[in-house]
């Protein structure tokens, strides 16, 4: 089976993106109450770890990933959410045999909210994508469509309110992982037309839609052997791929993507400095063109995973470093990127995403260092 998220050329877990309702963000103000430490529910005998965040109101968000049902047995869905005193577990479907992940989640409302991934019949057989519905009292699998018979899965969704939706990933066709885009209409999905940029490998993390006629998706595709950043746009005409930079001629990956408004987008992701040495990868959209955009110096194995926004000048960015185990955030000021101070637990463990509200509330979200224990912190700007 294919795994859902790449980093680096290798082949390990997948992310989820983190974006606003239509992408917009509002002036920030401040929080009314506190969001301090570390709180979360783990209730797998081993793995428990959150790839997505999101938050439609100051009162309520939902945090998304995976446990293992058993110490033998297959991945499972979790979702948790968050009710403005204290996170829950919340039941999902698993109708099948084999492994079910939850890599993305999109809440236009407290009571509609998707979540997206993939999921095996039975252990071993091919992914095929997975779609799951928060109606405001239960999660119910969507039937989405799988354009091929090999490899199929989701990596992010966002939308305008309640539709148009856009859910994001790959398709294995005759071995090689191509683009996948497929669009909820507000009853049913439908698979999307989309542009590859290179013969091989194209593979889609994230996707953020200011408007139905304005969406944008990042990734990566293989060329020449090496990973080179992807981005595709769509403008009401179809999706087309856009011009974007890299740094340096080793591998260049994009996982994260918040889209502020016309002439404001920013993606983020990870660039490889030589002598498997990597660093957090920072791009923004100008209106015209991409550029890439400088920040503090991390360590030598630094990803960025998610990304989103209070405001135009209050933008957060979580990510980790793979080989200590640690995780980090920056903080995007107006002028320049800073990194934040983390409590010890939240510094020590990964980061998978994060979410930011107009109010100043801001969510990230991942695994303890252990992996037994998954991890949702909160705080106010």
């Amino acid at each position: 089976m294919f795994s859902l998220r790449r980093v680096a050329g290798a082949l390990v877990v997948s992310l989820a993106i983190v974006v606003p309702p239509g992408g917009q963000v509002a002036t920030a103000a401040t929080c009314s109450q506190p969001l301090t430490g570390v709180s979360a529910i783990s209730p797998g005998p081993d793995h428990n770890d959150l790839y997505g965040v999101d938050a439609p109101r100051q009162n309520r968000a939902f945090a998304v990933g995976y446990i293992d049902e058993t110490l033998t047995g297959p991945k499972g869905p979790l979702a948790e959410r968050w009710n403005g005193t204290s996170w829950s577990l919340q039941t999902t479907p698993h109708p099948w045999t084999g492994d079910s992940i939850l890599y993305g989640v999109y809440a236009p409302s407290p009571n509609d909210a998707w979540a997206v991934g993939y999921r095996d019949a039975t252990p071993g057989a091919p992914d095929r994508p997975l779609a799951m519905r928060w109606n405001g009292t239960a999660w119910k699998v969507k039937k989405t469509p799988s354009p091929t018979k090999g490899d199929v899965g989701f990596n992010g969704v966002s939308g305008v309110g309640s539709a148009p939706l856009f859910a994001v990933g790959f398709a294995d066709r005759s071995g090689v992982a191509r683009t996948l885009i497929e669009r909820w209409n507000g009853t049913s999905w439908k698979t999307m037309k989309s542009p590859n940029a290179s013969a091989g490998l194209n593979f889609v993390s994230a996707v953020d839609a200011v408007t139905a006629k304005n969406v944008w998706a990042v990734g990566d595709y293989r060329k020449a052997g090496r990973d080179r950043t992807l981005v595709l746009h769509h403008t009401g005409a179809g999706w087309k791929v856009v011009k974007s930079p890299n740094r340096g001629t080793a591998d260049n990956d994009l996982y994260g993507l918040v889209a502020l408004g016309r002439k404001n987008v920013w993606a983020v992701g990870s660039y490889e400095k030589g002598s498997a040495a990597f660093g957090p990868l920072i791009e923004h959209w100008n209106g015209t063109a991409w550029k890439v955009v400088k920040g503090p110096t991390l360590a030598d194995s630094s990803f960025f995973y998610g990304v989103d926004a209070v405001s135009a000048h209050n933008i957060w960015a979580a990510g980790g470093d793979n080989d200590a185990g640690t995780g980090f955030v920056e903080r995007w000021n107006g002028t320049k990127w800073k990194v934040v101070t983390l409590p010890p637990v939240v510094a020590t463990s990964a980061l998978d995403a994060i979410a930011a509200r107009p109010t100043g509330q801001v969510w990230a979200v991942g695994t303890q260092n252990s992996y037994t224990q998954a991890l949702v912190f909160g705080r106010c700007t």
